[in-house]
């Protein structure tokens, strides 16, 4: 019984060495400095003022803050590594809603209105979600959310004691239907969308402005494509004269339109 007490010890043993850790789920940096600055102003703020018209709420470079109505000095009551923004106070003014990647991925939270014991109401692991909002009996808090990072959003509500949440709109891509592709004009099609994503699939410009790129440069010219593959901005440059990359009229030393091209004015 002793020997067979022994294996069963030292199989345990092999089990709990061959257990691997459980990850925690969250941002997986970690910070090894901290730098400290003073502000007394900040632009592209998310501003909520508290019921009681006592309390501003804000958020500034990922953290959010409260500052008294008569001004004076903020008090920060989110920090850290997570990117906490859009901040929202609920009608008692007891809570607040924020969104926040401290899970690892941009999602829809609540806390205190003091920031204390924060609940994370959504969990997408790809979705982005901006502009919280309450209902006014404070029991959900409504939200926009882009599943791709394209095209419309749609908005969800969630319940502040948990769920997966409800989608309360219908999003509908009308592209994607073989008919009114097939009898109705695109520019038509695009104003009867609830969702247009930034290109059709018959209108991908990647392939185009590569070709239009190589034959820029063959020619002698400088072109810088923009992240979504378009030429944009003031991209082109040709013996030291300047272009337009949208439309290629030149801007620099002078101004000159280009002629217009016969496909100027043809449809899809």
């Amino acid at each position: 019984m002793r020997m067979l007490s022994s294996f069963l010890a030292v199989g345990l043993c092999l089990i709990a060495q061959d257990k691997k850790p459980e990850s925690k789920p969250g941002l997986p940096l970690k910070t090894e400095r901290k730098i400290e600055f003073t502000v007394d102003e900040g632009t592209w703020l998310s501003l909520s003022v508290s019921p009681d018209s006592q309390t501003i709420l804000f958020d500034l470079l990922g953290d959010l803050y409260t500052l008294p109505i008569s001004g004076g000095e903020a008090k920060r009551i989110t920090s850290g590594l997570p990117f906490d923004s859009q901040p929202v106070f609920s009608p008692d003014g007891k809570k607040i809603a924020f969104t926040s990647d401290r899970d690892g991925c941009d999602n829809l939270w609540i806390a205190n209105a003091d920031g204390s014991e924060p609940k994370q109401l959504s969990k997408d692991k790809e979705a982005y979600f901006v502009s919280p909002g309450w209902t006014p009996d404070g029991e959900y808090v409504l939200v926009s959310r882009n599943p791709s990072g394209l095209g419309a959003h749609e908005i969800w509500m969630y319940s502040i004691h948990g769920g997966s949440g409800v989608q309360v709109n219908e999003t509908t891509e009308v592209h994607d239907d073989a008919k009114m592709q097939r009898f109705m004009p695109h520019e038509v099609l695009d104003t009867k969308s609830l969702r247009r994503p930034w290109f059709r699939k018959d209108e991908q410009v990647f392939p185009k402005p590569a070709a239009s790129a190589a034959k820029i440069v063959h020619a002698g010219g400088r072109v810088c494509i923009g992240g979504h593959g378009q030429i944009q901005g003031l991209q082109v440059m040709k013996n030291g004269e300047l272009f337009e990359g949208d439309t290629l009229n030149q801007v620099w030393p002078r101004q000159k339109q280009l002629p217009e091209l016969w496909w100027s004015k043809t449809k899809p």
